[in-house]
């Protein structure tokens, strides 16, 4: 029986919650689960790819089937957001003290944004903070509901049992935060709604990976060897065992499908699980699942007018990506868009989808610092990549995160404002 044994609690005093008495036996985990559980605090992302070509800026601009609208992504480079035209424009540009991750925006120009380590910012259409909710295990995504307040997603290293054992885990949580940026208490818990899903496959790859780094653990003073930032993002984007759900979007529903969802429930992609999830939020009932054994390792779920649901599959079993459209009434994909030869549209990690009014699809390849954005019938009628970093040897250009697109209303008054007038 899998069992929470602390939640909420300081890395201190998760520390003292695996000491064993007597030792470690031949059966537990490792000699020294304290750096492990250390090692979950810094575990990062790539912030830069290998450039197949020398592209930059906007490469293709079919002005006739793209769109209309502003497209908005974030530099956690530059440290800086960007709103951006169709023809590679930068209409306005938001520019942060600290290094951001997903970016959303509204009708008056305000940016919230993740900030590493701090938790999630909103900014006035200058860049100035107006509250932070102080949350540094923030991270990935969040969304609003209409009374204001937003959903967060959160991580922390707890200490679990399972099978008599106990291990260090990377756990999510759905956090709750008020218009102002105060952070609630009683977070919907990952490893409790989902921790009877982690395989057994997965409780031996944690088993053997902290064994396997008993040697360089076994001195506690300053000259044991550190783990270097590339080794920490080796390690996340080539599945560190402890991070079991990596949770990367959280939807709040705007619709319900009759017997199959309501309005206010959320939608989870948990990576690590290959699970897309539609949760009961007050409940904490899972209404409707789907993914294992068809997609693998996916990103950005999304809620479309048609009740469908919309996301990113990396494909990272097969070494090729694709974007899916499923009818969550029977869980039948009715629309994919892959590459030709499939092959040629692979992003490993990250990566995002967006159904727009005209029924074209945008997409981030992230793992290749390329938007772009597609028809229907799948033929590109836009593109746009990351700029080359000078300053590397080797020709490199920089992740995109996620990209998205605002159009309507919206994009009327973000305009209007980054005219001045």
């Amino acid at each position: 029986m899998l069992r929470a044994m602390s939640r909420h609690l300081s890395v201190a005093a998760l520390f003292l919650a695996v000491l064993w008495v007597g030792g470690c036996s031949e059966t537990t985990p490792a000699d020294d689960p304290e750096a492990h559980l250390s090692e979950l605090e810094a575990l990062g992302y790539l912030l830069s790819v290998a450039a197949d070509n020398a592209d930059a800026g906007v490469t293709l601009h079919d002005p006739e089937r793209v769109a209309p609208g502003l497209v908005f992504f974030s530099s956690q480079v530059q440290k800086k957001a960007f709103l951006l035209d169709a023809d590679g424009t930068v209409v306005h540009t938001w520019i942060s003290d600290r290094r951001v991750g997903h970016v959303e925006i509204n009708d008056a120009g305000e940016l919230f944004t993740i900030q590493k380590e701090r938790g999630l910012g909103k900014l006035d259409w200058h860049g100035d903070e107006v509250w932070l909710a102080s949350a540094p295990g923030a991270h990935h995504d969040f969304d609003f509901l209409e009374d204001g307040r937003i959903y967060l997603l959160t991580r922390a290293p707890i200490v679990v049992e399972h099978a008599g054992e106990q291990y260090p885990i990377l756990n999510d949580y759905v956090q709750l935060v008020t218009p102002d940026g105060q952070v609630l208490d009683d977070p919907l818990s990952l490893f409790d709604l989902v921790g009877d899903r982690i395989t057994d496959k997965r409780w031996a790859a944690i088993r053997s990976y902290m064994q396997g780094r008993a040697e360089r653990l076994e001195k506690s003073d300053d000259s044991r060897p550190r783990r270097s930032q590339t080794e920490t993002e080796r390690d996340i984007v080539h599945d560190t065992p402890y991070d079991v759900f990596h949770t990367n979007t959280v939807e709040v529903l705007k619709r319900g499908l009759p017997g199959v969802y309501e309005r206010g429930d959320l939608l989870l992609s948990v990576r690590e699980l290959d699970l897309v999830l539609i949760v009961d939020p007050q409940t904490r009932e899972i209404r409707w699942s789907y993914g294992p054994g068809e997609i693998s390792r996916q990103h950005h779920p999304s809620l479309l007018e048609n009740g469908n649901v919309l996301l990113f599959d990396n494909g990272r079993r097969l070494k090729r990506s694709r974007v899916i459209e499923v009818d969550p009434k029977t869980s039948r994909i009715v629309w994919s868009y892959e590459g030709d030869p499939p092959e040629t549209f692979y992003s490993f990690f990250r990566g995002a989808a967006q159904r727009l009014p005209n029924g074209n699809t945008l997409i981030t390849d992230s793992a290749n610092g390329r938007i772009f954005e597609v028809t229907h019938d799948g033929e590109a009628v836009w593109t746009y990549y990351a700029p080359l970093w000078p300053e590397r040897a080797d020709r490199e250009r920089e992740v995109v995160f996620q990209a998205l697109k605002v159009w309507g209303e919206t994009e009327r008054r973000l305009r209007k404002m980054a005219s001045g007038s």
